[in-house]
C-alpha cells in the first residue's frame, strides 16, 4: 500500500507546489477527494465489524465515522435488509427490519476545551466534561473526520494532526447515524446482531501513513479535479475526468467484494431472495 510521501511528492510535481501555502492547499483538497472516494464503496481494507451489539427498541448510535452498512444480521443468520431515513416503509416487505431512524443535529458534547499534542492519543479537557466518552466518537475543530475515544482521556489510534490547544470539539458528532430494528408489523424490536460496516479514515497527516484504498491513481486524479488545475484548458481538463473514470473503475475491480457466507434460506434450503 502507498505512504501518504509518496502520492504527496506526485502531486507537488503535477501541480509545482512548494510553498507552506501551497502544501497547505494541497493536503485540504486531497483529504476531501480521499473522503469523497472512502464514503462511495466498501473499501475492503476500511471494512470493519460490531459483534452481536444488543440494540435497544430505542436504537442505537452507529460510529460517528461510518461511512455505509454492508449487512446486519444475527447470531442464527437471518439478516436485516437497511432502509434510509426517509424511504416508504411496507409493513408486508421483509426488507425493512433495519432502518437508519435519526440523523445527530446535535452533539452530545460541543464546547470549547480540548487539547492534543500531534502523534499522540492523549486528550486533555478544561473544563472537564461530565458525559461518558469512552466508546464515543470526538471531532476537532472543522477539521475532517473523528477518532474513537477508547479511555475517559485517551484516543484508540495516534493522532497525527497539528497540535490541537483549547479547540472547540464535538462528542458525538453531527451527522452520527442511529440505528433501529424493526419487525413484520412495523414495531421496534429489541435484538442482538452483528453489524458489518465501512469507515472514513482518519485525515492524512503524516508522510508514513498508509492510503487505505486499493490504489492510489484515482485518488490523484481526484485531487487534481478539487485544485481546479486546468479550468482554463477545457481539453486537459477532459482529459483528467476520463483519466480518473478509468482509475476508479480499475480501484472497483481489485476491491475484493463483500461475502455473505450463510445466505439466508427457506426450510428446504432454497436461498431466500427479495425483490421489488
Amino acid at each position: 500500500m502507498v505512504q501518504l510521501g509518496q502520492l504527496k511528492e506526485q502531486l507537488q510535481a503535477a501541480t509545482d507546489y512548494t510553498t507552506n501555502t501551497e502544501i497547505a492547499t494541497l493536503m485540504s483538497a486531497l483529504n476531501m477527494a480521499y473522503y469523497d472516494l472512502a464514503g462511495s464503496a466498501s473499501w475492503v481494507a476500511l471494512r470493519r465489524k460490531i459483534a452481536l451489539v444488543s440494540i435497544p427498541t430505542g436504537g442505537y448510535w452507529l460510529p460517528g465515522n461510518l461511512a455505509g452498512i454492508d449487512r446486519i444480521w444475527d447470531a442464527d443468520g437471518n439478516d436485516y435488509p437497511i432502509r434510509e431515513l426517509g424511504n416508504t416503509f411496507n409493513e408486508s416487505d421483509a426488507r425493512y427490519r433495519a432502518v437508519i431512524s435519526e440523523v445527530c443535529r446535535e452533539p452530545l458534547v460541543y464546547q470549547r476545551g480540548v487539547s492534543i499534542d500531534s502523534g499522540t492519543k492523549a486528550l486533555a479537557f478544561d473544563p472537564a466534561i461530565s458525559q461518558a466518552t469512552i466508546g464515543e466518537y470526538i471531532a476537532f475543530g472543522k477539521q475532517l473526520g473523528c477518532y474513537y475515544v477508547e479511555t475517559a482521556d485517551t484516543l484508540e489510534l495516534t493522532y497525527y494532526g497539528p497540535t490541537i490547544n483549547n479547540e472547540f470539539f464535538q462528542i458525538r458528532p453531527i451527522g452520527t447515524k442511529k440505528l433501529k430494528l424493526i419487525d413484520y408489523n412495523g414495531d421496534d424490536l429489541a435484538a442482538t446482531v452483528n453489524i458489518a460496516y465501512w469507515q472514513y479514515p482518519p485525515p492524512l497527516y503524516a508522510d508514513h501513513e498508509i492510503i487505505q484504498l486499493p490504489t492510489t491513481e484515482a485518488l490523484f486524479y481526484k485531487t487534481l479535479m478539487r485544485l481546479n488545475q486546468f479550468k482554463r484548458n477545457e481539453g486537459r481538463a477532459k482529459n483528467l475526468q476520463n483519466d480518473y473514470a478509468v482509475a476508479y473503475s480499475d480501484m472497483l475491480a481489485r476491491n475484493p467484494a463483500y461475502e455473505v457466507f450463510n445466505v439466508p434460506a427457506f426450510r428446504t434450503g432454497e436461498e431466500m431472495t427479495w425483490g421489488r
